[in-house]
């Protein structure tokens, strides 16, 4: 009776009240000899896992029918997205990975996990720790799994639409899995069971990851500034030589550039200039008769 009233429940909280309210009854048994305590880890245990797990098989297949959509309408905009990011950030297993967000398919797969350890906050049962790195290791490899052959499927010849952009983003997503998703769930799970040592140790993988982009995004950051100031040096320097340019021409005394009619004009006018300016002079003692 008590395992079907269980299998209704859909979460953690309902499923918390059902156990304190067992262990409650459990107790006062006891008082007459029926204490069944021990019993009831084999009823609440597999349940609650259930609801964990429940959230991470929901993002795998998601996941999985976003990749196919897209694959067979060869479109690659669903699984990509311009947003910003900062790489350089402390990797945190209270943080979610920023890289993420470039990738939305894999931003709302790792919600999903996160999803499912957010129950584990009402209703934490030690018994349960086992089971649900054992889930967590076959749900990742049926991640992984699942990239690989969507890799494969966009690597076929005569994929329609965006093909390229198809193979570019699948790449993507392989790195993206290895690199960051996969140790970030891990050490999220070891941080949701209190394991703050295990979840630094799998951190690290991913911790080192990001010092390595942040280092190539500041020596990319640096060549392209260097390019930028020997553009700028160049541009000044050629400034600066059209300036000299001016200089010697004004210190030279070239004559301004002039046109076909003025050149005609000027030499006309230097032509007619001598007859213009001749004056008659008159000899002492002698008179100049005009002519009629």
């Amino acid at each position: 009776m008590l395992s079907v009233s269980l299998n209704r429940m859909e979460d953690s909280a309902s499923l918390r009240d059902a156990l304190e309210a067992c262990v409650f009854f459990a107790t006062s048994m006891g008082r007459l000899g029926g204490d069944f305590t021990s019993m009831l880890s084999e009823l609440f245990e597999p349940k609650m896992a259930s609801l964990v797990v429940t959230h991470w098989k929901e993002g795998v297949s998601t996941l999985q029918e976003t990749l196919k959509v897209c694959r067979d309408a060869g479109v690659a905009a669903p699984l990509t997205s311009s947003t910003a990011t900062s790489s350089g950030a402390a990797a945190s297993p209270e943080q979610p990975p920023r890289q993420l967000l470039t990738i939305p398919p894999l931003a709302r797969l790792v919600n999903s996990y996160l999803t499912g350890l957010n129950e584990l906050r009402r209703c934490l049962l030690p018994g349960i720790f086992g089971v649900l790195r054992m889930k967590l290791n076959r749900s990742l490899s049926t991640v992984k799994a699942l990239l690989e052959t969507n890799q494969r499927a966009v690597n076929t010849p005569g994929l329609r639409g965006e093909a390229t952009q198809l193979r570019e983003v699948a790449t993507s997503m392989l790195v993206m899995f290895d690199k960051v998703i996969e140790p970030y769930v891990r050490g999220a799970l070891e941080v949701a069971l209190g394991d703050y040592a295990a979840a630094k140790e799998y951190l690290k993988k991913e911790i080192e990851e990001v010092k390595e982009e942040a280092v190539e995004e500041e020596e990319a950051d640096e060549e392209e500034t260097e390019a930028t100031q020997e553009e700028e040096e160049a541009v000044e320097e050629e400034t600066e030589e059209i300036k000299e340019n001016e200089e010697e021409t004004t210190t030279t005394g070239t004559e301004p550039f002039k046109t076909p009619y003025e050149a005609v004009g000027e030499t006309l006018a230097a032509e007619e200039a001598p007859h213009a300016a001749t004056e008659v002079t008159k000899p002492p003692g002698e008179e100049v008769w005009d002519d009629f």
